[in-house]
C-alpha cells in the first residue's frame, strides 16, 4: 500500500487493517490517501467531482475511489468517519477491501462514469442508467467480498433495511402530497430516494449471490417493513437476483 496522510495520524494497527483489506481483494499496492478534508480532497483529485458532497440519506461517506487526472485510481479515506468513533480494525479492513474492488474496476475501465454518460443521453435516461450502473458496480464488489468471507455490510442488515424502507416510503409520500409539484421535481424527489435504496438492494443481493444461498426473506422484517417491502420491491426481488447472478464479481472481467 502506498499510504499518504493529509493531516491525521494513522495508527499502526489501522494501517495494518487497511493493508489486510487491500491484500484480500488483490490490490496490495493501491494508492490510499487519508484526509481530514474529505470533500475538498475528492473535488481536488477528481475532475468530474467539482460539486461532490459526502452526505447521503444513510449517513456520511467513509471512503471513495476516484481516478485522478493521470487516470490512476486513488482510495480517499474520510478520517473523521472511517477512523473515528467505535469503528474497529475489522471495519477498516472491510472498508478497504470494498474500495479495492473499485480500484479493480477502475483499472479495467469498468467503473461508472456518469459524467460522460450524461452528455450523450437525456437527463432522465442518464439518471436511470446511472442508478443502475452504480448499483451493479456495488453489487460486483459486495459479491466479491462475500466470497472472501467478509460479513454483510451494515447498510444491508435488517435494522438498516427497515429504516431505509420507511425513509423511501416517506419520501415518495411527501413528493406525492406536495401541492402543485411539477412533474420534474416529483421525479427528482422520487429518483433521489430510489438511488440510495437501489444501491442498498445491490449490497443485499451481493451477499445473497456471493454466498450462493437465499438467506434473506421479507418475513425477517417487521410488519410495517414487510408492507413497505411489498409496496417498493415485491416480486421484482426475484427478477433482480436472477439478473445479478449473471454479473461477475469485481475481481472478474
Amino acid at each position: 500500500m502506498r499510504l499518504t496522510s493529509e493531516g491525521p495520524d494513522v495508527p499502526d494497527e489501522v494501517s495494518a487493517a487497511m493493508q489486510r483489506g487491500l491484500n484480500a481483494a488483490g490490490q496490495s499496492d493501491a494508492l490510499v490517501v487519508v484526509t481530514d478534508d474529505f470533500v475538498g480532497a475528492i473535488r481536488r483529485m477528481d475532475p468530474d467531482s467539482k460539486d461532490y458532497e459526502a452526505e447521503r440519506g444513510s449517513g456520511v461517506v467513509a471512503a471513495r475511489t476516484v481516478s485522478t487526472r493521470s487516470c490512476e485510481p486513488v482510495i480517499v479515506i474520510n478520517a473523521a468517519i472511517a477512523l473515528g468513533g467505535d469503528r474497529s480494525a475489522d471495519d477498516v479492513e472491510r472498508l478497504l477491501a470494498h474500495e479495492a474492488g473499485h480500484v479493480s474496476l477502475h483499472g479495467r475501465c469498468e467503473a461508472v462514469s456518469l459524467q460522460s454518460f450524461g452528455k450523450a443521453h437525456p437527463q432522465l435516461v442518464a439518471t436511470l442508467h446511472g442508478i443502475a450502473q452504480v448499483a451493479i458496480e456495488e453489487l460486483r464488489i459486495e459479491r466479491q467480498l462475500a466470497t472472501l468471507g467478509y460479513p454483510m455490510a451494515e447498510r444491508a442488515d435488517i435494522e438498516s433495511l427497515e429504516g431505509q424502507l420507511f425513509e423511501l416510503s416517506a419520501t415518495i409520500f411527501d413528493a406525492l402530497w406536495t401541492p402543485d409539484i411539477s412533474p420534474r421535481l416529483l421525479a427528482e424527489k422520487v429518483l433521489s430516494g430510489m438511488h440510495g435504496f437501489t444501491v442498498t438492494l445491490a449490497y443485499l443481493a451481493g451477499w445473497e449471490v456471493g454466498y450462493g444461498r437465499d438467506s434473506f426473506t421479507p418475513t425477517q422484517l417487521s410488519t410495517f417493513g414487510q408492507h413497505h417491502w411489498q409496496e417498493l420491491v415485491g416480486d421484482s426481488w426475484a427478477a433482480r437476483l436472477a439478473l445479478y447472478r449473471s454479473i461477475p464479481p469485481a475481481d472478474a472481467p
